[in-house]
């Protein structure tokens, strides 16, 4: 686990995956899919004993599958039940099974050490539970250890989550530090700020829920109605002032009602997008990319050459209404 989340916190800090997707990801990291079985890797320490595997109905395959799963996130005793002969047997070529036919167990790993006072009984009526007797002593002797690395588990978990924060905090600086410098580059080059300007100093939290609700408010009754937060969010990562775009759409497209090319609210080359959250980061991301922090005359000229005096008295009237 500590390899796959180092990952997932490198790319958070690069800006490749969004916190809000690497927390989805940290609350899923307890579960495996394998596609015929979702594995429980924290079963130990929500409960108190580990994950075992119900070997009735699984193949060979399946049942090795699961328990390599098992073992590589660090379950040290695997335990199986109702498992027969043919699966033992081939398990037995590929990990270090102990099977007792009597039962049906399978245990793959060392048995753990006893480690408490006294004994405990299995007792039978007679020999035809005897098959029962077996599997419930093993399935003991197999638990010895049920609280054994569960606070080992919870410091790691611990420990993902101070991790965490601290990638979110680290992303959220750099994002106020990219605005930061596409604004100094901005005053650098045209001297004041058209349209105001915008305090990304807030925090990611507070900027997006101020420009969603700002935008949101602004697209009301249009084809982009509803989509404030794709806007605020793709300006926070971009570094630029979240009215740029969605006063584009409007000079362009009416808002997105009189579009030319699919879900191009912009006039933005010849691209089509399958989709309007798509569609905006793209065009978000193109802004901050070939443009800079805002509008300014000199973009305009650039932006549409035919028209760029309206088009830029237009486009900064609309931002100031946003």
């Amino acid at each position: 686990m500590h390899n796959s989340l180092t990952a997932l916190l490198t790319q958070v800090r690069d800006g490749s995956i969004s916190v809000a997707d690497a927390a989805l990801q940290l609350r899923e990291a307890p579960f495996e899919d394998l596609g015929y079985a979702r594995v429980d890797h924290h079963r130990r320490l929500r409960q108190g004993a580990a994950e075992v595997i119900y070997g009735a109905g699984k193949t060979p395959e399946q049942i090795a599958g699961i328990v390599d799963s098992l073992q590589r996130s660090g379950q040290k005793t695997v335990l199986i039940t109702r498992m027969k002969p043919e699966a033992a047997a081939y398990l037995q070529e590929r990990a270090a099974l102990t099977y007792d036919a009597a039962s049906r167990i399978g245990i793959v790993g060392p048995l753990p050490e006893p480690d408490g006072d006294g004994k405990i009984v299995v007792a039978t009526g007679g020999t035809s539970d005897i098959p029962v007797a077996e599997e419930a002593a093993l399935k003991t002797a197999s638990s010895r250890d049920v609280s054994a690395g569960v606070q080992e588990i919870a410091d790691e978990e611990e420990a993902a989550r101070l991790a965490a924060e601290e990638a979110a905090r680290v992303a959220e600086q750099e994002a106020i530090d990219r605005a930061d410098a596409t604004r100094s580059r901005y005053y650098a080059t045209f001297g004041s700020l058209p349209a105001g300007d915008v305090d990304f100093s807030i925090g990611r939290e507070a900027f997006i829920e101020e420009w969603s609700a700002r935008i949101n408010d602004y697209l009301f009754g249009s084809p982009l109605s509803g989509h404030g937060e794709t806007f605020a969010e793709a300006a926070w990562e971009a570094g630029i002032d979240p009215r740029w775009s969605p006063a584009i759409s409007n000079t362009e497209s009416t808002k997105g009602r009189v579009c030319f090319k699919s879900h191009n609210a912009w006039g933005w080359d010849q691209t089509n997008w399958s989709d309007w959250d798509t569609a905006i980061r793209a065009h978000v991301a193109g802004l901050a990319r070939g443009y800079g922090f805002t509008i300014s005359y000199s973009y305009a000229m650039r932006y549409c050459p035919p028209n760029y005096d309206n088009w830029y008295r237009d486009t900064l009237n609309q931002m100031q209404l946003i």
